[in-house]
């Protein structure tokens, strides 16, 4: 397995910072601060450095400080004793710009995977009781980091169906022909993608149980499980099924975008039974099985980003959580909190090595 953590960081002009730098340890380094003073964009600015954008907001202006019109992130991580100098641009009105030791990547795409991470936060909530929008964006963020094929499918697929919708908006005397055009070049894809989440979630499954039996002790059963329409039909010919409802209604209803993951406790919908304790413990389950996954695909020790998730955690669940961080894995560890004091304890107890970065 290849160690990898992240040395520092130097965020420019990005959410509330001007210009800050931060060095980190390997094992686990616990920010703290009160509400508002920049916990969150830290572990943020490195979730772009790894992946290309944020974890927490759709548009980069979004990240951009008050009054500016850009923000550059620059980290060097440390892959195998070999360190890496990563740089991350991005300015209104121009394309996002991302540098390896000075070289710019032509793509995006091409630097998802290198640097494996994950993250969990609050709004992580929103996967059990929001729209399956987030859940499938769950599924890509994973396979993204582990299979390029399947990023360059994900994004194939975006751009037909896009297209797609856009004709059906436009209310065509005679859809037929570029339909058919569409769903054949939408097949390919379509196909690969629905093979590559049924299989990452067979495997994600047998990772997340036992983890979710550590840390609750054993006293809850819970699953999940992948719902597609073309675990009944292959793409054309839903498509084809789905054509005249398509047209009718101006959009695609028929494909993996419409994919579902269904999140269940002691055999019923956890959204609806789960307490705030039970959703936690199952989320924090779900995101280290996926680490799990990560470090045993990739061969790499993925980076792992908690951002303020003890809070309304008793005692006992943080001490199981923290100490599954502390013994069993080996990845870099970034801890947000208000308070480093309950942490701090628990943290001395086990005799973890740890960092306090106070904002």
């Amino acid at each position: 397995m290849t160690e990898q953590y992240i040395r520092d960081v130097q965020l420019t002009n990005f959410r509330c910072f001007s210009n800050v730098k931060y060095n980190f340890i390997p094992q686990i380094n616990l920010i703290t601060g009160l509400n508002g003073t920049g916990k969150t964009s830290i572990v943020d600015a490195i979730y772009c450095l790894a992946f290309g954008r944020s974890y927490f907001v759709s548009k980069d202006s979004y990240l951009y400080k008050e009054g500016q019109t850009f923000f550059r992130l620059e980290g060097n991580v440390v892959v195998a004793g070999e360190s890496q100098q990563i740089v991350l641009k991005s300015q209104e009105r121009k394309q996002k710009v991302i540098e390896i030791d000075g070289v710019k990547r032509k793509k995006m795409i091409d630097h998802v995977g290198g640097v494996p991470i994950v993250c969990i936060a609050p709004s992580d909530i929103q996967l059990v009781i929001e729209s399956s929008i987030k859940r499938r964006s769950l599924l890509d963020k994973l396979l993204c980091q582990i299979d390029k094929q399947y990023l360059q499918h994900l994004v194939n697929y975006n751009r037909l169906l896009k297209q797609r919708n856009a004709f059906l908006k436009s209310k065509p005397a005679d859809p037929s022909l570029l339909l058919n055009t569409l769903d054949e070049q939408m097949a390919e894809p379509a196909t690969y993608i629905h093979k590559a989440r049924q299989e990452v979630i067979d495997k994600w499954l047998k990772l997340f149980n036992p983890i979710h039996q550590l840390i609750t002790n054993s006293h809850e059963q819970c699953s999940f499980e992948y719902h597609s329409g073309l675990q009944t039909i292959d793409y054309l010919a839903g498509a084809i099924a789905s054509r005249q409802k398509d047209i009718i209604l101006c959009r695609s209803n028929f494909g993996i975008h419409k994919d579902d993951v269904n999140f269940k406790i002691e055999g019923k919908e956890l959204k609806y039974i789960g307490s705030q304790g039970q959703i936690k413990s199952f989320l924090f389950a779900l995101k280290m099985a996926m680490i799990a996954m990560l470090r045993e695909i990739v061969k790499k020790e993925p980076l792992v980003l908690l951002d303020d998730i003890f809070d309304k955690l008793d005692d006992e669940r943080v001490m199981q959580i923290l100490t599954y961080v502390g013994s069993t894995m080996k990845s870099q560890v970034f801890i947000t909190d208000t308070s480093a004091e309950r942490l701090e304890e628990m943290l001395t107890k086990q005799n973890f090595s740890y960092k306090i970065i106070p904002l």
